[in-house]
């Protein structure tokens, strides 16, 4: 994803560089980062769709101003987290709140969310990381790799619908989490392994989507009440076997209580049968491409031989003949 936004930037830059005045020399620094592996601020991809339209619409002054912004932004070092509102930027968390509420048919009203509920917020995040990197280290290394922005939302009095966290392809490499809303550490590990999923797949569509429907065709959701298109039905398909995964390794462990085995192996099921659900919408009504097609068959492969019920994990030896 970095090396294609570096080779979209460099052809931006040939392309308006007799008639926009930009500082070359930064935006070559820039896409030799992007190459080499330096994550970005997700701010640069939002400013690089805006920059996209904006020439489009043939506004030079626009674009010069988003070509200063993006070259001006320094590379993450390491994953940060931010809150919404003044400690992210107001400008910067108007832009992430439009985007993550965009084409969304219910209204989520985000929103600064209250210090009281950061403080605890903080207390959990890094417990369920440490679940998920006890119990899959692999996923919380792609975690890690997929939200080197995490941005704590919470959510304003007009929302007309409840989510638990979110992403967009717009914002890639961010990720938000409604601490608003009651996280076990087991349910937000869930939902970090839910929404990075997601991040996941807006980066396989680098040179084609996942599914050709048309984008007015609305079908049943596994994951929502309200009918959502194809590509909706496949993230939330795919994201389901991703989640199961994940509760499957925790349960493979000895790291939970009892009550927090019997949280994860509710999750387990329903992570199952919303996986059967949307599965089934997408075999009988999805138009896939290839790549879409090696996903899903991928996610299907698991669930086959995933077990049916949770997994009790092995007595550990050590303790028993102590």
């Amino acid at each position: 994803m970095y090396r294609e936004l570096a080779d979209s930037l460099r052809y931006i830059g040939e392309t308006v560089g007799d008639d926009v005045a930009f500082d070359e020399g930064a935006l070559r620094s820039l896409c030799e980062a992007l190459v080499s592996g330096e994550a970005p601020d997700p701010l640069v991809f939002a400013l690089y769709y805006q920059l996209v339209f904006a020439i489009a619409d043939e506004d030079a002054g626009l674009a010069v101003d988003l070509l200063d912004r993006i070259v001006s932004l320094q590379p993450l070092a390491e994953s940060e987290i931010r809150i919404l509102g003044e400690d992210l930027g107001m400008e910067r968390s108007a832009l992430y709140a439009r985007l993550v509420e965009e084409n969304e048919p219910l209204r989520f009203d985000v929103a600064q969310p209250p210090e009281d509920a950061v403080a605890a917020f903080r207390q959990v995040l890094p417990a369920a990381m440490q679940l998920v990197e006890a119990a899959a280290p692999d996923l919380a290394s792609e975690i890690r790799g997929l939200a080197r922005q995490i941005v704590l939302v919470g959510q304003g009095p007009e929302h007309e619908a409840i989510f638990d966290g979110g992403s967009h392809f717009q914002i890639w490499n961010a990720l938000f989490l409604n601490i608003q809303r009651p996280h076990s550490r087991v349910a937000l590990a869930e939902v970090l392994a839910h929404e990075t999923a997601h991040s996941l797949l807006f980066g396989f569509c680098i040179d084609e989507a996942l599914t050709l429907n048309d984008e007015d065709s609305n079908y049943s959701s596994p994951l929502r009440h309200d009918p959502r298109p194809m590509d909706g039905i496949y993230h939330a398909t795919f994201v389901s076997a991703r989640m199961h995964w994940l509760m499957e390794r925790l349960l493979a462990t000895d790291l939970l209580d009892d009550h927090e085995r019997e949280e994860a192996r509710i999750a387990l099921e329903r992570d199952r049968e919303n996986f059967e659900a949307g599965h089934a919408v997408v075999a009988e009504h999805g138009v896939l491409t290839e790549t879409g097609a090696q996903l899903m068959s991928g996610a299907r492969a698991y669930m086959d031989a995933a077990p049916g019920e949770a997994v009790v994990p092995e007595p550990d030896r050590a303790k028993a003949t102590s």
